[in-house]
């Protein structure tokens, strides 16, 4: 097989065409289906095949790739498939990358893939930096946008010049041990020096999430899962906001902290 890295995505409308055309035999026994699934190979198979390894499964990028054709084929209408929705989504591979994370990979590996999906706030950069789409999950600078719409009408006004800065700096340097805390904290406030440290605490705790379940009101998390997330729609993620905007208020006006004992 030729060097996957040198092939390039396809375009959307080729993308939504080959989903289309899956279901019928002939475009299966056609160059174009080659094609489609070396396709499948560079934009979503080295991901999956990582995911699955770090449960500690053995699974090779054919076995990924076939996964994503069976289950692209299940018939959900009658006359309708998956891939026929996959077909007419707005960014097709992106799509199916959403699909295979979040359901089909644990389905393949049963309840304990279900257990682990998604395990820490961030992929690791190496497993997903190969293809726009191989990943399954939202871009990290549209992450960084999707935070900072939220968080800007929350945030005092003498911060939000650079408040961009310190989520993006954050996003690119997750969360590491509870004892790097306090390091990660000083290089942030490094990186932006409008911030205090007790500032970026505020920060840290909505963006990455709060200890001990980082998952019930991280933005970056749900964010990085779906792009079309409403924190509106999560009551922990919602209290989470409202908690935000009256930390970060407290703490940029000289106030008492509103819950001293909480760990940044």
């Amino acid at each position: 097989m030729m060097m996957l890295e040198t092939v390039e995505t396809w375009t959307i409308a080729r993308q939504r065409e080959a989903f289309a055309l899956l279901p019928q035999p002939e475009f299966r026994a056609s160059p174009e289906f080659v094609a489609f699934l070396e396709q499948l190979h560079v934009n979503h198979a080295e991901g999956l095949v990582k995911r699955a390894r770090r449960w500690g499964y053995s699974f090779e990028p054919e076995e990924a790739v076939n996964m994503l054709i069976v289950n692209l084929l299940e018939e959900i209408d009658t006359g309708r498939f998956v891939s026929d929705y996959v077909a007419e989504s707005e960014h097709p591979f992106a799509y199916l990358g959403r699909c295979a994370f979040r359901s089909w990979l644990p389905k393949e590996f049963g309840v304990r893939g279900n257990q682990l999906e998604v395990p820490e706030l961030l992929p690791d950069s190496e497993a997903y930096a190969q293809a726009e789409y191989d990943s399954g999950l939202t871009d990290i600078s549209e992450v960084v946008e999707l935070c900072l719409a939220v968080l800007l009408p929350r945030t005092p006004k003498m911060l939000q010049d650079q408040l961009g800065e310190l989520v993006a700096f954050l996003a690119v340097n997750p969360p590491q041990r509870l004892s790097y805390e306090h390091f990660e904290r000083q290089a942030a406030a490094k990186y932006c020096p409008s911030f205090t440290e007790d500032q970026i605490s505020a920060v840290m705790n909505i963006t990455w999430g709060g200890r001990p379940n980082r998952a019930d009101t991280s933005l970056m998390g749900q964010f990085l899962l779906d792009e079309e997330f409403k924190p509106e729609d999560s009551p922990t993620h919602y209290r989470a906001l409202r908690y935000y905007q009256k930390e970060i208020a407290a703490r940029t006006d000289g106030s008492r902290s509103l819950n001293k004992g909480q760990a940044a």
